[in-house]
């Protein structure tokens, strides 16, 4: 072998090896994330952390952030435990980021979820069930506006939909809309954990997923609104009264999905 030959063949096979080597690099974690607890749910970022994800795209988190966990539904943090305690933290911080800044597009931020939890090591299982109902009631958004999940309705970016009050009867009104959807949201994550436990993780998508009922916000709003001017009373102290029975009642519609009809609709098998 003649020294152009050598050099020639060492050089391809370096070039070969080296595929290999950029695929190992990739879809892993560059560090451990460092938190600090804050007051309320809040965890801060003590260091930059970063992902990078199979295709070789890099997602980086900024020393400093702050993140509450509130791009991932409650509906997992019922079923897997808050993201702060479960093994999927690393990934949730890496989508909290991207679901605040809006980035990059809605569908790659949550499938680097997805990504982040395989390469922490959860069971592909559940990473799975955990993708599925972040992707179908997770956030949305395009170049203009952002909503809430599947079946949100698009609002403009930085609107919350939310009008402040201080009319007592409001608040208490928008605090059964909001449980209405919480409870909403687990009997939905419930059927999918189901669906893809009894399916199998690759035949389940929640793009052709058909929920039990659907939800919405407004109509549940305006109804919880009628609850409260009907039932509720207002004492001398600003406080909502509502009558035991009543009182009662909205505790165990919330603890009962099938029986939560305020702002859902049922729809057919599909």
């Amino acid at each position: 072998m003649n020294r152009r030959s050598f050099i020639t063949y060492s050089v391809g096979a370096f070039a070969f090896g080296l595929p290999s080597l950029s695929r190992a690099q990739n879809n892993t974690f560059l560090g451990y994330a460092e938190l600090r607890s804050l007051p309320g749910q809040y965890m801060q970022l003590l260091s930059r952390f970063s992902f990078r994800d199979p295709q070789g795209l890099l997602w980086s988190v900024p020393k400093g952030y702050k993140s509450d966990g509130a791009s991932i539904p409650r509906a997992v943090w019922a079923l897997a435990g808050g993201p702060w305690a479960g093994s999927y933290k690393d990934a949730a911080i890496i989508h909290d980021y991207y679901c605040d800044t809006m980035s990059r597009s809605w569908e790659a931020t949550h499938k680097v979820f997805h990504h982040g939890m395989l390469a922490r090591g959860v069971d592909p299982v559940e990473a799975k069930i955990k993708y599925e109902i972040v992707d179908l009631l997770g956030p949305r958004w395009d170049s203009t506006h952002r909503w809430t999940g599947k079946y949100g309705k698009k609002r403009l970016r930085g609107a919350t939909g939310i009008s402040f009050s201080f009319d007592p009867s409001k608040r208490i009104a928008r605090s059964i809309a909001s449980s209405r959807q919480e409870a909403w949201e687990l009997e939905v994550a419930r059927d999918v954990e189901a669906r893809i436990r009894s399916e199998g993780a690759a035949n389940f998508s929640s793009e052709s997923y058909a929920p039990p009922t659907i939800f919405d916000y407004d109509v549940a709003l305006t109804e919880a609104q009628q609850s409260v001017d009907q039932y509720a009373t207002i004492n001398d102290r600003g406080q909502v009264l509502m009558p035991t029975e009543q009182m009662l009642q909205f505790q165990t519609n919330l603890s009962n999905p099938a029986l939560n009809e305020i702002g859902t609709l049922r729809t057919p098998n599909m």
